[in-house]
């Protein structure tokens, strides 16, 4: 009899401590006022991604990092169409046909709100991939991968925005990209053109 008490105190006391904790971290996910109008403005909408975003499975999920792992196995190139089915602070849930995404934004990488990460990354308009690229940027575009003689209006394209948090702007020689949690990638640039990878 003590036994089985004792294990209905301490199953008990485990429920109500992840109650606890699942309703701190939902209240530390909630969305400001300019995060959650940005939100509103995209749920249950069709909407296209600006650039190349790289994934990978977890489970039965597309998981997509916002730091922007170019090294992921999956690709969406731009211009996929997602629905935004709902979000938080951290985690923004996409919808692609019955496949289910789940973006994870982690600010301190993106060094901005999820409301300005959200308008830089989509679209509620496909985007023109237009004739100023060559054959060599558009086949890198499409297939999310770079190479020496892209402009880099094209690599941006192609693998997104690099991180913020190893960037201080895109506007410089170099960009440093996240391949993976422990690598990274510098691309190296010369009026614009990119001669240089070092891996």
């Amino acid at each position: 009899m003590k036994n089985s008490v004792w294990k209905f105190v301490i199953r008990t006391s485990q429920i109500l401590f992840a109650a606890i904790v699942l309703m701190q971290s939902t209240a530390c996910r909630t969305l400001s006022g300019r995060d959650k109008a940005v939100v509103d403005s995209f749920r249950g909408k069709t909407i296209y991604s600006k650039s190349g975003m790289h994934g990978e499975m977890k489970g039965d999920t597309v998981v997509i990092q916002s730091t922007g792992y170019i090294g992921l196995p999956i690709f969406y190139p731009p211009n996929t169409p997602f629905k935004l089915v709902d979000a938080n602070s951290k985690v923004v849930i996409l919808k692609r046909g019955n496949e289910m995404i789940q973006l994870r934004f982690v600010r301190r990488h993106s060094m901005m709100s999820l409301g300005d990460f959200l308008k830089s990354e989509f679209s509620n308009k496909e985007v023109t991939i237009g004739n100023n690229f060559s054959e060599l940027e558009k086949k890198n575009i499409k297939s999310g991968t770079v190479e020496t003689g892209m402009r880099k209006q094209a690599v941006l394209m192609a693998i997104g925005q690099p991180p913020r948090s190893l960037n201080e702007s895109t506007n410089g020689d170099s960009m440093v990209y996240a391949k993976s949690r422990v690598n990274n990638v510098e691309l190296r640039f010369d009026r614009n053109r990119l001669v240089e990878i070092i891996d």
